[in-house]
């Protein structure tokens, strides 16, 4: 994989996270509305599921941005 397709690859994932920041942003949103009462430990359970699939991805997205700052080692 060349150095184009990383970074493309990089924006992907940093796209996708963002929307599921906004998913998890509706959660919470309508867990606030009363007439949600009944589903809102159902949204709490998919809140979590989403929380940690945020972070992984946010973690390979930080990854992947350090090893794109480094500079290639030559070998002798």
């Amino acid at each position: 994989m060349d150095l184009i397709t990383i970074k493309d690859k990089k924006k992907q994932l940093t796209f996708a996270l963002d929307d599921l920041k906004a998913i998890s942003s509706i959660i919470l949103t309508v867990g606030d509305h009363e007439e949600y009462a009944n589903a809102y430990e159902a949204l709490k359970v998919i809140d979590r599921a989403l929380t940690s699939i945020t972070d992984d991805i946010q973690d390979a997205v930080d990854g992947i941005g350090v090893a794109l700052e480094k500079k290639p080692v030559r070998e002798e």
